[in-house]
């Protein structure tokens, strides 16, 4: 049975997103004990909220299997790990990703450029394998990784957790869905350099927009570069490889990053 058969589904998450920019709007201060003076997740839920309205707009629930619902709601249940312990903050970016990751495996179906995951799994376990070596021999996680052992069992999980919530949301939202959006426009699709202009600034910046605000945006030129850069290898990851292999990149760089 779909949902649409039993209420105007649709209508309902429109208000809801417009609610969210709402209560978004009432509460920037709080957001401060996020991240900084809270531009940083102001913003991406902003993002976030305007990526799923234009998904919404986009897709036609009419004929959504129950499936596609169940695959949205594990999407946001993993996403809700983002900020622990869990807070209206976490449970808005969930319902996000959930709402548009429902949208996405719609568009997914009306376009050959990416998929959910490749069938040559060897490849991904070989690009894996090489990942985890440059990340601990190279850039020096082995050092992370003997921290991390001498945390508790619950500072574990959480680490883990909040990885897994950061690769799963940021690649449906930054990537996937944008993605998806961007190659359905008649108009951007035109345009390569703009999409991956798009695909790539907003990621990158959202993380330094706090830094930014705070007059500090000339020391983080390094750390830019750094975050661009790992954007370009997820964006070509999931064209690639599928948007299983980048969540799987994104949480292993994010597990690093977090201990």
């Amino acid at each position: 049975m779909y949902l649409n058969k039993i209420f105007n589904f649709k209508r309902i998450v429109y208000v809801y997103l417009v609610l969210s920019a709402i209560y978004l709007l009432c509460s920037y201060k709080t957001l401060q004990d996020y991240s900084g003076k809270g531009i940083s997740i102001f913003c991406t839920l902003f993002f976030y909220i305007g990526i799923t309205f234009w998904a919404l707009y986009r897709t036609n629930l009419q004929k959504m299997p129950m499936r596609y619902y169940a695959i949205g709601f594990l999407a946001g249940i993993l996403s809700i790990s983002t900020f622990l312990p869990i807070s209206t903050i976490s449970l808005l970016i969930g319902s996000l990703v959930a709402i548009s990751c429902l949208c996405s495996v719609s568009l997914l179906k009306n376009q050959n450029d990416i998929s959910v995951r490749k069938k040559d799994m060897r490849t991904d376990i070989v690009i894996l394998i090489i990942f985890i070596i440059i990340l601990v021999f190279i850039l020096g996680g082995y050092t992370k990784l003997i921290r991390f052992t001498e945390f508790t069992f619950i500072e574990k999980c959480i680490i883990v957790l909040r990885a897994l919530a950061a690769g799963v949301s940021e690649e449906i939202m930054f990537r996937m869905v944008l993605y998806l959006l961007l190659m359905g426009n008649k108009y951007t699709a035109k345009f390569p350099i703009l999409i991956y202009f798009i695909m790539i600034v907003p990621f990158t910046m959202s993380h330094f927009l706090d830094a930014v605000a705070m007059g500090e945006l000339f020391s983080k030129i390094p750390d830019i570069f750094y975050i661009g850069m790992i954007s370009v290898i997820l964006l070509e990851t999931l064209k690639k490889r599928g948007l299983l292999t980048a969540i799987a990149i994104h949480s292993l760089i994010d597990f690093f990053a977090f201990i």
